[in-house]
């Protein structure tokens, strides 16, 4: 018995991924069972790649990646997908290779790449294509820079601009102090801290509960000076989190409080830097203050 391959693909367009998948599976049980033969011409796993974007990013968020590296990987995957309607390996080399000559940075380049490879990656894992025409790509490596990390005079002259702002309101001075003072003296990465409850943090035996990655549990000492701006920023954040948001990743956005640290450092009159440089200038001080490499890593 043919199938008309044209009316099953008009047919087959409109079903969600999930749908296509089980109905494709279903087909070719049906296929070995009753000796049905099912057209050359039938519609791949997945028609339109880019509705199962959506799933993917919640996979991302699931396994617990930044809410800035899945913005930047989506961003890039559904631009790429509109450029290149048919992505096989070869036309996607030759899409990279034409930004490459377009001068675009190699760590631009570099996430396009990984995002590429993280989203065929995906759709071939759930069954959805049938093959990964990103698995061979490899990404640019950037070129080697000196990391610029924080001061201790540059830290100091943040938070007495934290004090003297007359355009902020006394809870987001509370906030940007905890921004600032609770990575920079716990090296807790971003995504630990934005996750983290008032449940994790005992006050009295001044511990913090951290699930960090792999979900590998820690326990870390909460220092004096922690311990008091948390106890100040509780008055203002009540709830679950220590940090609420609205985010639909629930946890609040880097990129967020990287601008906040950005008109600060301004103001300041110091050199800007991202919240995770507070975490290496944590890390800097323990290790020459004698700490374990593995302790604070």
């Amino acid at each position: 018995e043919q199938v008309d391959g044209g009316e099953l693909k008009r047919v087959f367009d409109h079903l969600s991924p999930r749908s296509q998948q089980i109905l494709l599976t279903l087909a070719q049980q049906l296929a070995e069972s009753e000796g049905i033969f099912i057209s050359p011409g039938h519609p791949p796993a997945v028609t339109d790649l880019s509705a199962a974007i959506p799933l993917w990013e919640d996979d991302l968020s699931s396994r617990e990646y930044s809410d800035r590296t899945i913005e930047t990987y989506s961003y890039w995957v559904k631009r790429i997908l509109a450029a290149v309607p048919e992505p096989t390996y070869l036309n996607l080399i030759h899409y990279l290779a034409e930004q490459r000559k377009r001068d675009l940075a190699a760590n631009t380049r570099k996430m396009m790449t990984k995002g590429l490879k993280s989203f065929f990656n995906f759709l071939y894992k759930q069954g959805l294509i049938r093959q990964n025409p990103a698995k061979e790509l490899s990404h640019p490596k950037p070129p080697k820079t000196v990391p610029i990390y924080p001061e201790k005079e540059e830290i100091d002259r943040m938070l007495a601009a934290i004090g003297q702002s007359n355009l902020l309101d006394e809870k987001d001075k509370m906030k940007l102090t905890v921004l600032i003072v609770f990575p920079g003296g716990s090296g807790l990465r971003f995504i630990e801290m934005s996750k983290l409850p008032w449940t994790n943090i005992n006050f009295e035996r001044r511990q913090i509960k951290v699930m960090g990655k792999g979900k590998k549990e820690r326990i870390i000492p909460m220092l004096p000076v922690i311990a008091g701006v948390l106890s100040a920023w509780k008055q203002y954040s009540p709830g679950e989190l220590v940090f609420p948001t609205r985010s639909k990743y629930g946890r609040i956005d880097p990129s967020v409080t990287n601008r906040m640290l950005k008109r600060l450092a301004k103001r300041a009159g110091v050199r800007p830097f991202s919240i995770h440089k507070l975490r290496h200038y944590f890390t800097t001080y323990a290790l020459a203050a004698g700490a374990d490499l593995k302790m604070v890593s």
